[in-house]
């Protein structure tokens, strides 16, 4: 268990912009608190490249889920083995149409192509 004065500080990184080496550090320090980490949504994405090769999919679940993607990090979880992290993935605003219809078409998972034919569709 962390003192108090610990805990405040990681739900301040929540909220607040944090620095690469902070985000490190955390990591680092409490690699138990790096799901709460992913709730900031300015995170460096140095810090979202490491979590998104985490070897927990809940966490790279939560990357794919994240508004900080990149071109980069939206086309490794695109190929991610577990697909739950390329479902989600699929719903990330931040995912073009041409990601989309790439994916749909090469996902080996057919829920996941049938689900991202009807993600398509309603894709503005």
């Amino acid at each position: 268990m962390m003192p108090d004065g610990e805990e405040s500080d990681l739900r301040r990184f929540e909220e607040e912009d944090i620095s690469e080496s902070v985000g490190l550090e955390v990591l680092e320090r409490y690699p138990d608190k790096r799901m709460a980490l992913l709730h900031n949504r300015r995170l460096p994405i140095s810090i979202l490249r490491i979590l998104a090769a985490d070897a927990d999919f809940r966490v790279r679940r939560a990357v794919a889920q994240h508004p900080g993607l990149d071109a980069q990090l939206i086309e490794v979880l695109s190929i991610d083995d577990y697909p739950g992290v390329r479902l989600m993935l699929l719903f990330n605003p931040v995912v073009d149409s041409k990601t989309l219809l790439l994916m749909v078409r090469a996902d080996p998972w057919s829920d996941l192509r049938r689900i991202g034919m009807k993600r398509l569709t309603t894709h503005v």
